[in-house]
């Protein structure tokens, strides 16, 4: 062998191990990166289905301010985490919970006693507004509260809907949806809704 081959074949040695190296280092640092990303979506999905499960279990929380700031919490941290499908089906449920929250708040301001009022002029002859709700008023505001709050519970079937879209899609992100073989289950439920 001459000195050009012995270098050459060093070379080459050489380039191979640091390739060889340089590849298996990406590799790990991939799967690791991954490792994290599964880990930190598992602690975020199990945050959010606790709190989808709330509704769940009370269906008026579709009301609840609280809830919905405790689910729109979640939302940096979906768009961040989050595969496109979960996105899309959070967005969906957060959309429709907004909604209702807002509708259901407007509703009770549009209705509220309190804000029956009149003008009256007081001792010094200013316009002043008096409210002057009545013991009826207010029976009346809590039957149209819950005349308004039954109309709306025909809404639940759809936001359970919306919760079961989100799961199984957490599910699927998590590789937890064993029962289901995405591309078959897929295929089998759009030709179920052509029938």
């Amino acid at each position: 062998m001459t000195t050009e081959q012995v270098i050459l074949s060093a070379i080459l040695t050489l380039t191979a191990s640091s390739l060889t190296a340089f590849l298996t280092s990406k590799i790990t640092r991939d799967n690791e990166m991954r490792k994290i990303i599964h880990q930190k979506r598992l602690e975020l999905y199990l945050e959010v289905f606790e709190q989808v499960e709330l509704l769940l279990k009370d269906w008026k929380k579709i009301f609840d301010k609280e809830y919905f700031e405790k689910i729109a919490s979640y939302k940096s941290r979906i768009k961040l985490l989050a595969s496109e499908k979960t996105t899309e089906e959070y967005k969906k449920y957060y959309e429709a919970l907004r909604t209702s929250v807002n509708a259901y708040k407007k509703f009770k301001d549009d209705n509220d006693p309190q804000n029956n009022y009149v003008y009256q002029q007081d001792e010094d002859g200013e316009w002043v507004q008096v409210y002057s709700p009545t013991v009826e008023d207010y029976e009346e505001y809590a039957n149209k509260i819950e005349c308004y709050e039954k109309e709306q519970k025909k809404k639940v079937p759809l936001i359970r809907d919306n919760i079961q879209k989100i799961v199984d899609a957490m599910r699927t992100d998590l590789g937890s949806n064993l029962d289901k073989e995405s591309t078959i289950y897929d295929f089998v439920q759009c030709c179920r809704k052509h029938e």
